[in-house]
């Protein structure tokens, strides 16, 4: 069976990892998003196209989805180190590691001389000894651009506010009547830089009307025998894939199933600005606002993947595509049963400077335990739940004996709500026998 994927940078090439071991690699075809390709100083950024061949040639880091695993980072400390005794920037927030930065080099030697994207990537991908087909969504530059709505100082003069360098011009700002301004930036700079802490208005896929698809690409969703719209961000990951005409239409005339794995569990994002972005657009932030958005592009889901939790919040969808399409499944949330794995998870976490929250269990969830797991959530990058039961707390071993083990029904109670649930055995915990007097 023969599948052409639509995927962006996080969500969709975690699928494309599972069906690499169940497919051969040669019936995998990728269409990427490129509308979040940059410049970072003298470097050509395409992030998701990265992603998506290092997961393929099973480089990926798997703490973070982005760069490589086990990669260095000495030439972006050295800039870091040059920044802070020059008092300057190279404009460098996101941290590149050595092996990926040999890799962005790479695209942009290439870029330079005049090389179409979609040529350079299948160049990347021979490098790498990948046989599923990777294809850019064009080989035009077209960008995602976040409309912005921010409170700006008196004495404004083009430049943005202190979190981020990048200058917009002056024609891009326009005032509002409460005194405010609204103004174009890059995705880059909306989730790099200011870290999504933006009042966002709306969302464009600039110079997307006049762009085209690459051949192989428009010729990857005729000769598929399923079309799998990958669980990445809607509005910025997938919408600018769609917005190229020549692949939407494609799609539409090719009449091949489409199926659609939902990035959006219960009413909020697995990962990233999913959640802010369909607000903005004026979705709903749920699997049916997932539905009704590709439906309003005329992308007609035959089947959706929905995940487990979901089961009893789903309406509309079951009425437009009647039950038999739906397929819930747990499609979220890593398990992780060793102490050597989970440090292993957290440290490039840690590295990065994100914040871990912890929430310590036994398992046998109730409301008590959700809302401190709410909570953590609330104000946290990544949240962990660990369910142990703990022998040492236990005075009576029929106590022990007796207690709920529920991680079926916990795991379905998390869904949504932490990213990695701890469930290690009591060996793993306690390597020598334990006794409690």
């Amino acid at each position: 069976m023969k599948v052409c994927i639509l995927s962006g940078g996080t969500g969709a090439p975690k699928l494309i990892q599972g069906l690499k071991e169940i497919l051969p690699e040669e019936d995998i075809s990728v269409i990427v998003n490129t509308g979040e390709d940059t410049m970072v100083g003298d470097l050509y950024l395409s992030p998701d196209i990265d992603t998506v061949l290092y997961t393929l040639s099973n480089q990926i880091n798997e703490d973070t989805w982005y760069g490589v695993k086990e990669d260095t980072f000495i030439t972006h400390n050295t800039i870091k180190e040059f920044e802070s005794k020059e008092d300057s920037t190279f404009g460098e927030n996101l941290r590149i590691g050595d092996k990926d930065r040999a890799l962005k080099m790479h695209k942009t030697h290439y870029i330079n001389k005049g090389y179409p994207l979609s040529k350079i990537i299948k160049m990347e991908k021979e490098l790498f000894g990948i046989k599923a087909n990777i294809f850019p969504m064009t080989d035009n530059n077209v960008k995602t651009k976040i409309l912005i709505n921010e409170n700006l100082p008196n004495n404004f003069q083009g430049k943005l506010s202190d979190r981020s360098e990048a200058s917009i011009p002056k024609s891009e700002i326009c005032e509002l009547p409460n005194g405010s301004n609204k103004y174009l930036i890059d995705f880059h700079d909306f989730w790099i830089n200011r870290r999504g802490n933006a009042n966002v208005i709306d969302i464009f896929y600039e110079n997307s009307n006049y762009a085209g698809a690459p051949r192989e690409a428009l010729a990857s969703i005729k000769n598929s025998d399923i079309i799998i719209i990958g669980p990445s961000n809607p509005i910025t990951s997938i919408a600018p894939i769609l917005s190229i005409r020549d692949i939407r239409d494609t799609i539409i005339e090719s009449n091949k199933p489409v199926v659609a794995v939902s990035p959006i569990v219960g009413d909020g994002a697995v990962s990233g600005p999913a959640g802010t972005l369909m607000k903005a657009k004026g979705y709903p932030v749920s699997a049916e606002g997932v539905y009704k958005f590709y439906n309003d592009l005329a992308i007609n889901i035959n089947t959706m993947i929905l995940d487990n939790s979901d089961k009893s919040r789903i309406k509309n969808i079951e009425l437009e595509l009647n039950n038999s399409n739906i397929i819930y499944t747990n499609t979220i949330m890593k398990t992780i049963d060793t102490i050597a794995e989970l440090k292993n998870h957290l440290h490039a976490f840690k590295t990065a400077g994100k914040s871990i929250g912890f929430v310590p269990t036994m398992g046998a969830l109730h409301d008590g335990h959700l809302s401190l797991v709410k909570a953590a959530k609330a104000h946290n990058d990544l949240v962990v739940v660990s369910i142990f039961v703990n022998p040492i707390q236990f005075n009576n071993a029929d106590d022990l004996k007796k207690y709920p083990r529920t991680i079926e029904a916990d795991s379905a109670l998390l869904q949504g709500l932490c990213d990695i649930i701890f469930y290690p055995s009591v060996e793993e915990m306690y390597p020598e026998k334990v006794t409690k007097e």
